[in-house]
């Protein structure tokens, strides 16, 4: 989820991404270009009416060639002029308080109400989604085939997905991320758990977080990481 200092920074990088007029202080943090990649393509697929699936990241294959047409034009108006990137979102995050950067991206829509109430961000930050919607996924727990200790991983698991732990871990002053589980399914007394909790100053509803894109298959990731890498990366 992007985020960025008030007012609306979904107007800025809606005018910034229209008219590619003026050097634009954006940046991509290493750990999310991929999810960015993809969601650019997927709002290509929905502008263009490309239906295909995208097994050839090459810009001469049809269905991404608009993809790189605009990251062409975008790339050196970046920060920086596209010759350097933070290396994860903390990194990113900070260029955001240092007032090096406008907008910040982070996959958690809770991150920027998190950092305010840590101190790492400044309170005027505030969230906002894409107007065609954002790819969403749910985190997930494993325990891997051959494990010592299944018995234990499972009641680490059951704790992390009980009511008081998820309630825990969506408090902005903690994590900020939200929960899993499905709210309204719970009993009265876990309810009041999530009920309870701040939202974060910075934190949209649920009702305002806009349409969810389906994840692609993770080929897609790779192959346009790869030529990312390839044509920007130093």
């Amino acid at each position: 989820m992007p985020h960025g200092t008030a007012p609306a920074a979904s107007t800025f990088l809606r005018n910034v991404c229209t008219s590619l007029a003026n050097p634009v202080r954006i940046v991509c943090a290493g750990a999310k270009v991929q999810g960015l990649l993809v969601e650019t393509v997927l709002e290509m697929v929905s502008t263009y009416g490309y239906t295909a699936l995208f097994f050839d990241a090459s810009p001469d294959y049809p269905a991404t060639a608009p993809l790189w047409a605009y990251l062409d034009k975008l790339h050196p108006l970046l920060w920086r002029h596209g010759q350097q990137f933070p290396g994860n979102s903390e990194a990113m995050r900070q260029a955001l308080d240092d007032g090096e950067i406008d907008i910040a991206f982070n996959f958690n829509p809770g991150e920027a109400s998190s950092a305010i109430a840590q101190g790492l961000l400044p309170g005027t930050v505030r969230s906002y989604v894409f107007d065609r919607g954002s790819i969403a996924n749910t985190h997930f727990l494993a325990i891997p085939f051959g494990a010592n200790s299944k018995a234990g991983a499972m009641i680490v698991a059951n704790f992390l997905m009980s009511p008081e732990a998820q309630a825990h871990k969506q408090d902005p002053a903690v994590w900020g991320d939200p929960t899993v589980l499905d709210v309204a399914a719970l009993d009265p007394a876990a309810r009041k758990l999530f009920a309870d909790l701040p939202q974060g100053v910075a934190t949209l509803p649920p009702e305002k977080l806009g349409r969810t894109l389906p994840e692609p298959d993770p080929s897609w990731m790779t192959r346009l990481t790869d030529e990312w890498r390839q044509r920007y990366a130093r």
